[in-house]
């Protein structure tokens, strides 16, 4: 998708399941639901585009170690 110019597909993906799962927490602050959401998919895109050197499970500790 990303590849082919649909980068708005994924972001509205991302956006609507972080807010599925998380909209009632950020109820009164849904920018930082949204600045979550395009941080994720950004870390994501630049992880495929450099071949996933990194195991999908030191991407994960590298994102919650990002959110301390």
């Amino acid at each position: 998708l990303y590849n082919n110019g649909c980068y708005h597909i994924l972001i509205q993906g991302v956006n609507e399941f972080l807010y599925s799962q998380y909209g009632k927490e950020y109820e009164k602050a849904s920018y930082h639901l949204y600045f979550y959401a395009g941080a994720l998919l950004n870390v994501f895109l630049e992880w495929l585009k450099n071949g996933q050197e990194e195991s999908s499970e030191d991407l994960a500790r590298l994102i919650l170690h990002s959110l301390d």
